[in-house]
């Protein structure tokens, strides 16, 4: 779904407006070069002359990038992983599909990933503010000495989970930091892919031969480089890494044995017939608690690959796209000494 659009607005849209601005910069610059000759004006003859060159420059740009999209969306990614890693499993897609698929996947892994961070801390906020008053003491262990005004202690046998709660609270706010880290790369990709930035190129080619604005001519296709090649291509590979790569509960993407004990029951209420009021304290009130077991450290396992994942990651992946646009820029926007152009051939 994600190549046909694209295809089809390259063909239909992008690549008519590419060909109509290259067809008119080309007539201006031989416009310019004839007027140039015919006036004896050696400057305009020379930017004709460089133009030239930087519109060829421009035309191998946007043929890189179109060709590029083209190959991405012929290519199978996962036969790429089971050249490398032997892997056979993963559902045949294209590059496109792979990038988008990373970061899909990481948002639904963050995501319940935040439900389950939200069972673990809900029941250590319940269990840390469990107490009583023990006014029963030896000579006196009948519950009626209570209405004597007795001296007694007050008793939390559950304190530790005011400790324990602080971990899940701080790994509960970096998961949710997670699912909206992924959202919103995953938000950038989708623009991305939406071929708004295709239509840099008509506009870059036209501006890098226009006096004074080849910088931002570059910055253009340098932005669609990077944009439409580079970003989609690291998160493809992140994708396939994540999916082969061997950990002790599978793929990096997959939960351990904590997603099938809580992560459907994360939403849940606790069971009927259990008031949390008025239930005695016993060794077995956890359990109460988290009716459906513990895997403490799991829990705090996942939330630290949640981050990873949808956070570090795509953050990586960003910045390679960022710098990319950076070097590409520079790469071409600088003028060409035309004289030692011609002293080299």
């Amino acid at each position: 779904m994600i190549c046909s659009d694209l295809v089809s607005m390259l063909w239909a849209n992008v690549m008519p407006i590419a060909a109509i601005t290259t067809m008119i910069t080309s007539i201006v610059i031989v416009l310019s070069y004839y007027l140039g000759e015919a006036i004896g004006h050696p400057k305009i003859t020379l930017w004709a002359k460089t133009e030239i060159v930087q519109l060829f420059i421009s035309i191998m740009a946007a043929i890189i990038i179109l060709t590029g999209i083209q190959s991405f969306c012929s290519i199978d990614a996962t036969s790429l992983s089971s050249f490398v890693t032997g892997n056979t499993a993963l559902v045949p897609m294209t590059i496109y599909d792979a990038a988008y698929s990373y970061l899909y996947t990481t948002a639904d892994f963050t995501h319940k990933t935040m439900a389950i961070e939200r069972y673990y801390l809900g029941g250590f906020n319940l269990l840390e503010g469990r107490h009583y008053w023990n006014c029963q003491y030896s000579g006196c262990d009948n519950i009626l000495c209570c209405l004597f005004g007795t001296s007694g202690m007050s008793s939390s046998p559950f304190a530790y989970a005011s400790v324990v709660s602080v971990s899940f609270n701080i790994a509960f706010n970096s998961t949710v930091l997670s699912y909206l880290s992924s959202l919103n790369y995953l938000f950038i990709l989708k623009y991305a892919y939406s071929g708004i930035l295709l239509f840099m190129l008509p506009l870059g080619i036209l501006l890098r031969a226009t006096p004074y604005m080849r910088n931002v001519g570059s910055l253009l296709i340098a932005v669609c480089i990077a944009f439409m090649i580079i970003y989609p291509t690291i998160l493809a590979m992140l994708y396939l890494f994540t999916q082969t790569q061997p950990t002790d509960n599978g793929a990096l993407l997959n939960f351990s044995y904590i997603n099938e004990d809580n992560l459907k029951y994360a939403t849940e209420s606790y069971p009927s017939g259990y008031d949390l009021q008025v239930l005695p304290f016993t060794d077995d009130y956890s359990t109460v608690v988290f009716p459906h077991g513990r895997h403490d450290a799991d829990a705090i396992m996942l939330a630290g690959k949640a981050f990873i994942l949808g956070v570090f990651f795509p953050t990586v992946a960003l910045l390679a796209a960022v710098a990319s646009v950076r070097y590409a820029s520079k790469s071409l926007g600088e003028d060409i000494d035309l004289s030692r152009v011609i002293q080299m051939v």
